[in-house]
């Protein structure tokens, strides 16, 4: 972008130019962060150009734009043949493209719309996609005669009434000190009219008010219904860079530079008020771009994982042309030097849509009016970063049994830095998390809590968690969004059955009680042993686990070790009908991995079966005849 002031001295301007270069350096023409449509318009013309006293009969030609197609060095390109010719009563003030103060002749296929003059409109065929984009022109002149649209230098005697004031620009590297044709286009939301200000000075200047509008062709995940946003840790920052005025000759009647105050303070969406105010001031000889405070911080925030729904910032922004009334820091009028000019309002961006990791320019409008010499633009940067998508926390238990008419437990995972979210079932059942399942996005599962379907049979479910830190934001290749997974846990939804079974072992049997050695030792593992040693796994929950919760309780309910509870066939008791993984209690309870309640075995009906107790260091035990179980 151009941004230009004339009072600084060479070597300063020079410096200054070369940190702006390199700051637009940082960002890529292209990243591969999903195919987009592009549209770009010219909407606004601006002029200081006149040699008749005050109506500006300003003419620009060809005016064009581009954005990469790829990143091969290729461009869209719009035709070139569009003129636009003011014929106004004021210069320095805007003019509408769309309005009858301007005239334009357009190639075809050129559009007018609501917005302005439609000068590009493509849709990227693949994941390339740009970041920026680049305006020319071929030239501008002050017209006196003739046609509208041509430069013609013999019109009247001595050449009184020839067109003059001509400049070119035939390159799109012939933007004042060579940044002021590139722009950038990711810095609105997505499907919103974003506007940049192009300049031209030479002898004369010119304004071009472009809009653009970038729109997903493949969407993003969907999120959350609410909270919608809850992927911190985030940091945004937010700078001031300048302002653009068209003030010129000094208010006061005394001559001299413009000396112009901007009061400004910022705030976030859920911030209930503005940080402290800050009052800037800047001085103009002629309207101009005012970088004297280049990258003065205007916000910054850091949210954690607890805040929720983070997405704009607001700018409340006072500027007005000082000119000695009063305070010297406020808007003050009744004299005879009264300040003038002021504008006062609220700008927000939303930056969700908003390349992460990434400075983020906006030329954002303050008064963009038919008002001569009263006209302002905001230019400013931010950025918002976050890192990789995090589980901090698994779901748990990995297995679970409901029997019917139950309501299935809600799972909760904590997470930081994950913007979308999506449960996902896979297409078998066994092993806990198989490695060849096909896995299928479970709709409107879309939060960090899950509630698993009453849905007859065993379903193994998992977590992917998203965000936009994917390097494909950050460069031409790469994914688009970083994912990550959480662990698998089956849910096991049926009849099912219950059994309290009692039983000693022999070994460490004492009185009515036996000894917790394992447990007081730490030798009991969370997870169940059986599947581990190579004997038959629980058919129901291999893999089961308890918890460190469940280790602590001391007395009489103090766990002893893991068993297998086993359901058999009541007429034939060889045939084990279900199996399951179970904890023993110091009294002789055999409970489920919870350590309190009685044994479920969901899947299985009602009836007659022979109940079985393992132990891997024990001979097992079996009822002597069927029991009913319900």
């Amino acid at each position: 972008m151009k941004r230009t002031t004339t009072y600084l001295s060479l070597l300063c301007f020079f410096l200054l130019y070369c940190f702006i270069n390199q700051t637009h350096a940082q960002n890529p023409e292209v990243i591969n962060d999903g195919r987009l449509k592009v549209e770009i318009w010219a909407t606004q013309l601006w002029t200081n150009l006149t040699d008749d006293g005050s109506d500006p009969e300003a003419v620009v030609r060809d005016i064009q734009v581009r954005v990469p197609n790829s990143s091969t060095g290729t461009y869209y390109t719009s035709p070139a043949g569009f003129h636009a010719f003011i014929d106004g009563e004021d210069r320095h003030a805007w003019y509408n493209l769309t309005s009858g103060q301007v005239s334009v002749q357009n190639n075809p296929g050129l559009a007018s719309d609501g917005v302005g003059y439609k000068l590009l409109d493509e849709t990227y065929p693949s994941s390339i996609a740009p970041t920026r984009f680049e305006w020319k022109a071929s030239e501008f002149f002050e017209n006196d005669c003739g046609n509208d649209f041509i430069f013609e230098s013999s019109c009247g005697l001595f050449g009184a009434l020839d067109d003059d004031e001509r400049e070119f620009m035939n390159n799109w590297e012939d933007g004042m000190h060579g940044d002021a044709s590139v722009f950038d286009l990711r810095g609105t939301q997505e499907g919103e009219v974003g506007y940049v200000q192009a300049d031209y000075k030479g002898n004369n200047r010119f304004s071009i008010m472009f809009a653009y509008r970038w729109t997903w062709v493949d969407a993003l995940p969907d999120l959350c219904t609410s909270p919608m946003y809850q992927d911190g840790p985030v940091e945004l920052r937010v700078e001031y860079l300048g302002v653009w005025s068209d003030n010129h000759n000094d208010g006061g009647g005394l001559g001299g530079d413009e000396d112009l105050r901007v009061r400004i303070q910022a705030k976030d969406n859920i911030d209930a008020s503005y940080n402290a105010l800050q009052i800037l001031w800047e001085s103009q000889a002629d309207p101009e771009w005012n970088l004297h405070n280049y990258q003065t911080p205007l916000y910054s925030k850091s949210y954690t994982t607890a805040d929720t729904d983070f997405v704009s910032f607001d700018i409340n922004i006072e500027v007005w042309e000082e000119d000695g009334c009063g305070s010297d820091t406020t808007f003050d009028t009744g004299c005879s030097n009264a300040d003038e000019n002021q504008y006062q309002g609220v700008v927000s961006v939303n930056w969700r849509d908003a390349v992460p990791n990434e400075w983020n320019y906006v030329d954002l409008k303050l008064r963009n009016n038919t008002s001569t010499e009263d006209n302002y633009t905001l230019w400013i940067r931010y950025s918002w970063t976050i890192g990789a998508p995090q589980i901090l926390a698994q779901p748990t238990p990995q297995e679970i049994q409901v029997c019917t008419g139950e309501a299935p437990p809600s799972f909760s995972v904590a997470t930081e830095n994950v913007t979308y979210f999506q449960w996902q079932v896979a297409d078998v059942s066994t092993p806990i998390c198989p490695t060849t399942a096909n896995w299928t996005d479970i709709p409107g599962e879309t939060c960090a809590n899950f509630t698993p379907p009453t849905t007859t049979g065993t379903f193994i479910y998992r977590l992917l968690a998203m965000n936009r830190s994917g390097m494909g934001n950050m460069m031409d290749s790469g994914d688009r969004l970083d994912v990550v997974y959480s662990d698998c846990f089956a849910v096991t939804y049926g009849d099912c059955v219950e059994v309290a079974p009692k039983v000693f072992l022999q070994g460490p049997l004492v009185a009515s009680l036996m000894d917790d050695d394992l447990r007081t030792s730490n030798l009991i593992p969370l997870a169940e042993p059986y599947t581990g040693l190579g004997t038959a796994p629980p058919s129901l929950n291999p893999n089961a686990m308890t918890t460190s919760g469940v280790l602590v309780n001391a007395g009489n309910d103090a766990i002893v070790d893991w068993v297998i509870v086993e359901l058999r066939d009541a007429a034939m008791p060889a045939i084990i009908i279900s199996s399951k993984a179970a904890l023993l209690q110091r009294d002789g309870d055999v409970v489920d991995e919870d350590g309190v309640s009685a044994v479920k075995f969901v899947g299985v009906s009602a009836g007659m079966y022979h109940v079985a107790i393992c132990h891997r260091n024990h001979l097992g035990v079996m009822t002597g005849a069927a029991v009913m179980l319900n």
